[in-house]
């Protein structure tokens, strides 16, 4: 039955009109024209979509690694802070190399730029070197922070305990002094004061070593006090006991001086003591003369009658 409808429908395609069949045409025509520019229109749209999209991402990927780099630049300052920070400074000193360790070869920007000129496929090669810029300098970041916080809390860990022993030292100090110095200051509220500040250093608990540094620096204070007192009182000691010996020694003179004769300062030469001569011998008696005649110096003596003598000075006296 539709092989006989065949004939009939070619029948009326043939009976139709012309300008049915250009009408047909023509819209077939707008249809396909149609297509092709939605179809070019969609295709510019969508890579300028896709070129904007590009150019976004590269700018957004620009923008984090710049902030990377201005957070890897804080973290470089704060981990010059400790550069100066050796080994003897701190309880840990593998904390000083990791931090030395964790400043090499730090990642830097991307020397490419976005810019709304290039491709979509430069544009996203750009973001991505962006992205990895800052994911590398996120890291190093973090590595240079951690290892500079290890570092700082070493060295404020050893900074206490430097602190504590310190103080613990100084309490010892005042400790011996205060027992040593028991009379022998000229005053002895310096000993209290030195007793209370041994007191109020071991009340100190803190985790401030600046705490534990102002009470040490207060204990030496009363400390020095307390030696400046002694040294007072022994230098008035030393001067007192020069004093008493000073005047001991003067009343020791005083019999001397009493038991002593004056004698002039100028004596004259004593003559040399001249040799003793042998005295007179008595002349012999003149002839003529009755009696014996004896001679001595210094008296007369007469026997007989017609004698003489001698006088003192060798001049005859008598009937010579």
């Amino acid at each position: 039955m539709m092989e006989d409808n065949m004939p009939e429908a070619n029948q009326n395609q043939q009976s139709l009109p012309r300008s049915y069949k250009r009408r047909r045409i023509a819209l077939v025509v707008s249809v396909l024209v149609l297509l092709i520019l939605i179809a070019v229109g969609g295709g510019a749209w969508w890579a300028h979509e896709r070129k904007n999209t590009a150019f976004a991402d590269c700018i957004q990927s620009q923008k984090d690694a710049r902030a990377a780099s201005q957070s890897l630049s804080k973290a470089q300052k704060e981990a010059a802070k400790l550069g100066e920070v050796g080994e003897e400074q701190v309880t840990d000193p593998a904390t000083v190399e990791q931090l030395r360790k964790a400043g090499r070869e730090l990642a830097a920007l991307p020397k490419q730029e976005c810019a709304a000129s290039d491709s979509a496929d430069s544009l996203r090669s750009g973001a991505k070197k962006y992205r990895q810029s800052q994911e590398a300098m996120d890291k190093q970041a973090g590595l240079l922070s951690r290892a500079a916080d290890a570092l700082a809390r070493s060295r404020d860990a050893k900074a206490l305990a430097d602190a504590k022993q310190g103080l613990r030292g100084k309490q010892d100090e005042g400790s011996k002094l205060l027992a040593d110095s028991e009379g022998k200051v000229a005053d002895n509220a310096s000993r209290e004061s030195l007793q209370q500040a041994i007191a109020d250093a071991g009340k100190v608990d803190s985790a401030q070593p600046g705490d534990y540094v102002k009470v040490q620096a207060n204990l030496q204070g009363a400390i020095d006090a307390v030696n400046a007192n002694v040294q007072a009182k022994a230098d008035a000691d030393a001067q007192a006991a020069a004093a008493a010996a000073a005047q001991a020694a003067q009343v020791a003179q005083v019999p001397v001086q009493r038991g002593q004769s004056y004698q002039p300062a100028y004596q004259p030469a004593q003559p040399a003591p001249q040799a003793s001569q042998p005295a007179p011998q008595a002349p012999a008696p003149a002839a003529g003369g009755s009696g014996d005649k004896h001679y001595r110096i210094g008296t007369e003596h007469q026997q007989g009658t017609g004698g003489c003598a001698i006088g003192m000075f060798g001049n005859p006296t008598g009937n010579c």
